[in-house]
């Protein structure tokens, strides 16, 4: 299946900036605060898009710790696609950048899913199969942050 919207979250202490990028640009741009009643009036955002199917999405974050982890446990129990990637990586990938603006970071982290650089997805959201038995026991939050990832190419992005 072919990846049609890849979202970029800026997560901050109080608000997540989100970005939607289609491949060919930004489709929609907006903020929310950083609570599950901001994660929900985000989503419904999402379901407005032409086409909108969460299965064609996929949510790309940098790992900030605790500040993501009820995001993490939000998208993870309605079963989206998640990337949960290194701040280090992504700012390598984006090269030298000027200022931190955190709308425009979401557009890069939006833009860097695209781009399919190394991609670190859990097995429980990635096209390889189930969860590893650990992370069935665990909450989402220690299962992102445990040794339980595997490096796949999301279908729909080529190796380029």
């Amino acid at each position: 299946m072919d990846i049609r919207y890849f979202i970029g979250i800026d997560i901050a202490k109080l608000t997540l900036d989100w970005a939607v990028y289609d491949g060919k640009k930004i489709v929609l741009q907006t903020s929310s605060p950083n609570t599950i009643a901001g994660i929900k009036t985000a989503l419904r955002l999402l379901k407005a898009l032409p086409g909108w199917n969460p299965q064609q999405a996929i949510f790309c974050m940098e790992h900030t710790g605790i500040y993501n982890a009820h995001l993490l446990d939000f998208l993870h129990k309605l079963h989206f696609p998640i990337w949960l990637e290194s701040s280090l990586q992504i700012k390598k990938a984006g090269g030298l950048q000027r200022g931190k603006i955190d709308s425009i970071d979401a557009q890069r982290i939006a833009e860097y899913a695209r781009s399919g650089g190394p991609v670190s997805l859990p097995r429980s959201a990635s096209p390889m199969g189930a969860a590893p038995p650990d992370c069935s026991k665990v909450s989402i939050v220690e299962c992102y942050s445990s040794s339980a990832y595997q490096r796949v190419q999301p279908a729909g992005l080529s190796s380029n």
